[in-house]
Order: C-alpha cells, then sequence, then structure tokens
C-alpha cells in the first residue's frame, strides 16, 4: 500500500517458481502487518477448475473416494483458507495429474493447494510437504498459551557480544515492543536440572557459501522423543560469536550433550573457542568478570562420533559431514520426523523444512533466492547425537516424556517412578539374556553334545 494516498497500492502477482527471491518477497510481505497483504489463489478458488457429474470424465476420475493424502491435503485448506473442496474440483485435479508431463513438482508449484506447497523447488522434496504446513498450521493457529498449558509461545532474547565474552549480555525482549524480527533467541522451555539435553551447532558457511546462518538448537531428550525448547539464528560473521553463544546455552542448559558440524573450518574454529574459554571460566578472576556468563558448561560432553562400519571404538568429537553422512543422518532425521520422535516447535524450521530437497548428489536449500536450511541441519545434528548417544541409556533407566511431565506436575509418586525403572530393568535383563547363546543343556537335550 502507497505510505500516504489510501486510494493507492501496488500488487505483485506471480507463480512460486520454487523457493527464489519471491519467497523472500512473500516472506517479507507476511511479517509486514503494516503496509503488506498477502493473498494465496489455491488451484480450488477458479471456478472453471471442476468436472461436472455428466461428465464422461468424471466417471474415471471423480467416483472414488479421497485418498488418505488427498484428505489430509482438504482437511488443511478447510483449516488454513474456510474452503470445502468438492468431488467434481477433486476429479479435475486428478485429471490434471494423469496428462502426460504433468511432474509432481509442477502441479505443486501451478496448482497447490496450499502457499507452503506452492514454494517447493523442483527436484524431489525431502520432507513430506503436507506433514510440515499440517505441524505448521497446528502451532500457528494454537492459542497464545505457554507451552505447558498447550500452546507453543516462546520468550524472546537477543545478545550484544562485545570484544570479550565477559562483555557480552542478553536481553529478554518485551514482546509488546519488540518484533518477531528482533528475536534471536527463541526458547519455548526453561531449562530442567533434571532433564537431559541435546545441542546442534551449525556454523555459517562451514558446508557451502549458502550455509550463511549460525545456526544452534536444543532440544530435551527421553527414552521415546526429544522435544524442541530452544533456538538460536544469526548471521554474524564472527565464528567466536556463536562460541560465546554455544557456551551461554550450553551453561543454562546445563546436562547437554554438544555437536558442532565441523566441515570447512569455521565449526573447527567455534570447538577451539569453547575450549578456550572452559580453560579460561576456571580461573577465578575470569568468572569474577563473567556477569551472568559464569555458568559455563558445567556437565556438557563432545559428541562422540564413531564410523557404523568400524568394530572397534575409534571415538572423535563432533562430525564433520560428508556427502555419505550428509545423507545418512538427514534420513535419520526425517525418520524421526515422520514417526513423530522429534517435536518441533519452531515455524521458522518448518519453513526450512518445506524447500529443502533432494538431488542425485546433494540435500539441501534452493540455490536461488535467499532460503537457509541451518535450523534443519543443527536439528539433524540434535536427532544423531540423541540417537547414537543417548537413547539406549534414557530407555534403560524408563525416562520417558509423559513419565518426566507427570513428575513435574506433581502427578507420578516416588513410588510409581521406582516401580517404573525396576520393569525396565527387568526387561533390559531379559533382553540380554535372550541375546546370551544357549546353555550346554540345551544342547544335551536335543542330543547335539555327548
Amino acid at each position: 500500500m502507497a505510505p500516504d494516498n489510501p486510494r493507492a497500492l501496488y500488487i505483485f502477482e506471480s507463480t512460486a517458481h520454487g523457493p527464489n527471491h519471491w519467497k523472500d518477497m512473500w516472506d517479507a510481505a507476511r511479517e509486514d502487518e503494516f503496509s503488506s497483504r498477502c493473498i494465496f489463489v489455491g488451484w480450488w478458488s477458479h471456478n472453471l477448475q471442476k468436472i461436472g457429474l455428466r461428465d464422461r470424465r468424471f466417471r474415471t476420475f471423480g467416483l472414488e473416494e479421497p485418498t488418505s493424502d488427498e484428505k489430509d491435503l482438504i482437511d488443511l485448506v478447510k483449516q488454513m483458507y474456510d474452503y470445502d473442496i468438492t468431488m467434481e474440483q477433486l476429479a479435475w485435479y486428478r485429471w490434471q495429474q494423469s496428462v502426460p508431463n504433468s511432474g509432481g513438482g509442477d502441479m505443486d508449484q501451478n496448482q497447490p493447494y496450499t502457499e507452503q506447497q506452492a514454494f517447493v523447488q523442483s527436484g524431489i522434496s525431502f520432507f513430506q510437504v503436507r506433514l510440515v504446513a499440517q505441524r505448521r498450521e497446528e502451532i500457528t493457529s494454537a492459542p497464545p498459551a505457554t507451552v505447558a498449558d498447550g500452546g507453543y509461545s516462546y520468550e524472546g532474547y537477543t545478545f550484544y557480544l562485545g570484544d570479550d565474552y565477559h562483555l557480552s549480555k542478553v536481553e529478554k525482549l518485551d514482546p509488546e515492543v519488540s518484533s518477531a524480527s528482533d528475536v534471536r533467541l527463541r526458547v519455548w522451555e526453561k531449562p530442567d536440572p533434571n532433564g537431559w539435553y541435546v545441542i546442534g551447532c551449525d556454523p555459517a558457511f562451514g558446508r557451502d557459501d549458502r550455509n550463511d546462518n549460525h545456526a544452534i538448537e536444543v532440544f530435551r531428550c527421553f527414552g521415546d522423543k526429544m522435544v524442541q525448547v530452544a533456538e538460536w539464528a544469526d548471521n554474524i560473521p564472527d565464528t567466536r560469536h556463536c562460541a560465546w553463544v554455544l557456551a551461554y546455552i550450553a551453561g543454562q542448559y546445563t546436562n547437554c550433550r554438544i555437536n558442532i558440524d565441523m566441515t570447512g573450518g569455521p565449526g573447527a574454529a567455534v570447538m577451539q573457542q569453547v575450549d578456550d574459554l572452559r580453560i579460561r571460566m576456571r580461573s577465578e578472576s575470569y568468572q569474577q568478570m563473567a556477569d551472568g556468563f559464569e555458568d559455563f558448561m558445567g556437565a556438557a560432553s563432545w559428541y562422540l562420533y564413531r564410523r557404523i562400519d568400524s568394530p572397534g571404538p575409534g571415538y572423535v568429537y563432533n562430525s564433520k559431514i560428508g556427502r555419505d553422512l550428509k545423507f545418512r543422518w538427514m534420513n535419520m532425521f526425517r525418520d524421526s520426523w515422520v514417526t513423530n520422535l522429534i517435536e518441533i516447535r519452531s515455524v521458522a524450521m518448518l519453513d526450512e523444512m518445506s524447500i529443502i530437497r533432494q538431488e542425485a548428489s546433494d540435500i539441501g536449500a534452493a540455490a536461488s533466492g535467499r532460503q537457509h536450511d541451518d535450523r534443519s541441519f543443527a536439528t539433524m545434528l540434535c536427532n544423531v547425537t540423541w540417537t547414537e548417544n543417548l537413547r539406549n541409556g534414557l530407555i534403560a533407566n524408563g525416562i520417558t516424556w509423559e513419565g518426566s511431565k507427570a513428575r513435574e506436575r506433581g502427578e507420578a509418586s516416588p513410588v510409581a517412578e521406582i516401580l517404573t525403572r525396576r520393569v525396565y530393568s527387568i526387561l533390559r535383563a531379559q533382553a540380554e539374556e535372550d541375546d546370551s547363546p544357549p546353555s550346554r543343556s540345551f544342547y544335551e537335550q536335543r542330543g547335539i553334545l555327548a
């Protein structure tokens, strides 16, 4: 809209063409509540895009009930745009899909159900756009309540980073006077002294030139799932500042396992900075200058990586993500996401996941536009850390999401917790016994041994 003339406005109109500059314009307009409006025109809003009941094509494309995927998309359109797609319209869409040379990517781009689906790049969308859109809608349509009350509200913070660690400050932002773009650190859950956490750090310009944001993700871990509790992302250029923020977050979520992407060099610089800080913070003189940053990584440790095809220990700290490792770990991340082992609360991360695509030689965000995948890869690091370093121990000790929440609400008695752990220990002992070789009597009873 024009700044002065109330009767003037400028209209930009286009199909999506993947996550490029048009996606950047769309996102910027979404954040501008004063002078811009976004209007999505789905394929279902066109009056002529339907096949009538008397049309002979309807017998082929309109008689079958919607599949589970189609029903999910129809429900999503109803939730997001309050529109009911009819069987005549669905028959037209199915007919369009049957036309030769009408690829799924072209249909998503030119005839999308939702705006998120429209921005899928050509190639194979790595995460199911339908599931990502559903999760995004759950978060954005939830009441403004805290996580404990069933909502997804977060506390926003920003960092003021000086020339030295002890000069840095962190400040909580007032949501009444601060915009979402001012927030650098989002906190959904405060640290729990009894909690187990994983922290994934994806430094800027590590994997490639498009990886130009620092991103840190924090998840609380249980035996049956991991839940996002904090997220930091910024495009500050210095790796030392990324290391300081990582040190601060690890100092708050004390019982944590950290995994840094060491690809390309910046990750090694971040790790070196954190290790140097760990040594310096042990001196009493430096602790006196910390001013709020003094609780430094008391129980934090590095992720231990071991090659999956290596029978010996051979552990190394953190991760160096090559092509094979990226494909394996990203597929592990997707499997955990699809099976509800990961609970994501960040809309920004879901937006990143929706534009990540898989090609023959790579997995990542599109090369065009200013799209990022930093949060997603930081979460990938969290998932592999939880899966390989923590999950088995949490399962063995009976630490579940429901049990932990019940204990925090005061609903679980100490006796019930002891019984739960006892049951897990019995099951674990039984599993170990099942894995043991049969006893000698097993063979003797069957005449195998003399």
